[in-house]
């Protein structure tokens, strides 16, 4: 008796819904419209990174050329939502969140909080132009143009994962210093606003995260052995996140696990990063897909 042999197909797009892809669409850009600023404070490029070390990008200093930038970005969101001009659309929305990123990281220090979407868009734009203009024409193009995103999203995470483990192979072993990391972050916000990290002092959801990270912060402190299990889980999750790419399922699972990864670096560090979170909600969590799902379900009943 033969045995088929097994073959491995590589990941498709698993986000194929015509109304679900302008959905996913839709909440992109206007992610992408509330993470580009709508007011600059001045500053200069003095330590250029990345394109910066070519183009200076500290016009986005002036007001005029901001506020043009923001509608334009509403334009350019409006027809990503719809499936129109994306070449021109999603390029736009991809160079404004570069040069924004550009810019913000000439300072002397790197922040990550819109990196994860920049590349995101880069992904998504490269692969439309890619496989608009090949001889070969591909079915169903916003499907791959989503399904790139995904992978730069997920390839965002596994780098990062793969840096920890290659730079320093015992990075997990000093996790045990993470508690320092956490005092030293706690007294720069004292210093910062001279009430530093006390319950109440943030209202809302955040604010509620904060109260709730205040008691697990000391509980870290007191056994810093615990570090390595919580940092482990973050890095687990990093490193798998590409299983995600396989389909809904695991998408749901990793998008959530994710997404409360960086709410507990929050609540722990105080460290916001709110595009990576919105960011794998709309395109792994997919609760649109989801809530629709369980409605029909429902209805059959």
């Amino acid at each position: 008796m033969r045995f088929p042999r097994p073959t491995l197909q590589p990941p498709a797009p698993f986000v194929t819904g015509r109304w679900e892809m302008g959905i996913m669409r839709g909440f992109v850009a206007v992610l992408t419209w509330l993470t580009f600023p709508v007011l600059f404070p001045p500053r200069t490029q003095e330590f250029p990174t990345g394109l910066g070390r070519f183009i200076d990008f500290s016009f986005l200093n002036e007001p005029t050329i901001l506020a043009t930038m923001n509608w334009a970005l509403v334009i350019a969101g409006i027809l990503f939502t719809f499936g129109r001009f994306v070449p021109l659309a999603l390029g736009y929305m991809t160079a404004a969140m570069v040069a924004y990123g550009c810019l913000r990281n000439a300072q002397g220090a790197i922040s990550h909080d819109t990196q994860v979407l920049a590349l995101a868009l880069l992904a998504g734009w490269l692969t439309d132009l890619y496989l608009r203009w090949r001889p070969t024409k591909t079915a169903n193009l916003s499907a791959w143009t989503l399904f790139a995103m995904q992978q730069g999203v997920a390839a965002t995470y596994l780098v990062t994962g793969l840096t920890k483990i290659l730079a320093k192979g015992s990075w997990l072993a000093d996790a045990t210093n993470y508690p320092v990391q956490i005092v030293k972050t706690s007294r720069m916000h004292y210093y910062s606003d001279l009430i530093g990290d006390v319950p109440g002092k943030h209202e809302g959801f955040w604010g509620t995260i904060a109260d709730i990270g205040l008691p697990l912060r000391d509980l870290l402190i007191e056994h810093p052995w615990l570090s390595i299990p919580t940092l482990g889980f973050g890095l687990l999750i990093e490193l798998i996140f590409c299983i995600a790419l396989l389909g809904r399922r695991p998408a749901l699972i990793l998008g959530l696990a994710a997404a409360g990864f960086h709410v507990g670096v929050y609540a722990l560090m105080g460290l916001k990063f709110d595009t990576n979170i919105w960011i794998v909600l709309i395109l792994f969590a997919n609760a649109p897909f989801w809530i629709s799902l369980a409605t029909r379900s429902i209805l059959k009943k």
